[in-house]
């Protein structure tokens, strides 16, 4: 769509407007410069749709980050890449190469730089799949079609502004695949139980609320009181028992709202909304656990598909 509008245009005039050779050369390296920056603008911005979806962050310089290297690349390290490949029938290569590697380090520092800037990597909770998918229905419905057709983008519009007003019930709990650690939805943030295990699922968790603690400043949030046999809070007024492994392999039970355990259960022990030991987590993978005892876990999210683990019993003979 930004191409067809910059093919409207009219620059020709612009072109061919006489004056000094320094004068032309820089109209024209002009309309380039606006070119390129509007490129990046566009893609910069309707990238972010994607962006936000599977990585929540967005990159607000990119406009500036891509304006300065782009230009690098181009001139330096495009063609060095090709006068390389020239002269490396002759042994040559070695000159093109190091100016391609100057090149790289320059496009390097300028990332580093512009990522040094404050908000320049911002985080925010990963977007919805049905939020991604209506606005870039929305998006879709408002650059492609001609006339009339694009007052359909409206309602999109609204219909995905309203699902993301609804996608705002965050989950209170959240379990690792592998049981090895939970954390709560705190007035601070996610608050993990154990200081160490899981690190992986915990970070990511951060990552995915938008989240910029680390794993040992989430921990520092201390919503859980500990033993050696369990970890117990409660938040808004649900109480939780995290239950932990034990040498003898048989966890003691506790009276809760929500009951995870590191041990299998073998039905010994429930919680009175929801109850998840290692079995249910070997079977479906991690869990997340809304404040009303509705669950979902990685397995519901994946389907049925080939690719798809599907965990089988043990045989013995």
């Amino acid at each position: 769509a930004f191409l067809q509008w910059w093919q409207r245009r009219n620059f020709s005039q612009l072109r061919q407007k006489r004056g000094s050779l320094f004068q032309t050369y820089s109209r024209k390296l002009l309309i380039v410069a606006v070119a390129s920056i509007g490129t990046s603008l566009v893609a910069g911005i309707l990238s972010g749709i994607p962006a936000a979806h599977h990585f929540g962050r967005l990159a607000p310089y990119s406009v500036v980050a891509n304006a300065l290297a782009l230009p690098i690349v181009s001139l330096v390290v495009m063609p060095s890449a090709m006068a390389s490949v020239l002269f490396m029938p002759l042994g040559l290569e070695a000159l093109p190469l190091q100016f391609m590697g100057w090149g790289l380090q320059a496009v390097m520092w300028v990332s580093d730089w512009v990522a040094s800037w404050p908000a320049a990597g911002l985080r925010m909770p990963l977007m919805e799949k049905t939020v991604a998918a209506s606005l870039a229905v929305a998006l879709a419905l408002l650059l492609l079609p001609m006339g009339r057709l694009r007052w359909l983008s409206i309602p999109v519009f609204a219909t995905a502004g309203l699902l993301l007003v609804g996608a705002e019930n965050k989950p209170l709990l959240l379990v690792d695949d592998r049981a090895g650690n939970v954390a709560v939805l705190t007035d601070q943030g996610l608050a993990p139980a154990l200081p160490k295990q899981a690190a992986a699922s915990v970070s990511r968790w951060l990552s995915n609320a938008g989240d910029d603690a680390g794993f040992k400043k989430a921990y520092e949030r201390k919503a859980w009181n500990c033993s050696p046999t369990k970890c117990e809070t409660q938040q808004s007024g649900i109480k939780i028992v995290f239950l932990l492994k034990q040498p003898s392999g048989i966890p003691s039970c506790a009276k809760a709202d929500i009951l995870i355990s590191q041990e299998p259960l073998r039905r010994r022990c429930k919680g009175k909304l929801v109850t998840i030991d290692r079995f249910d987590v070997w079977r479906n993978g991690a869990y997340a656990v809304n404040s009303d005892g509705q669950i979902r876990h990685t397995k519901g999210e994946q389907g049925t598909r080939p690719w798809v683990y599907e965990p089988r019993a043990r045989i013995r003979p």
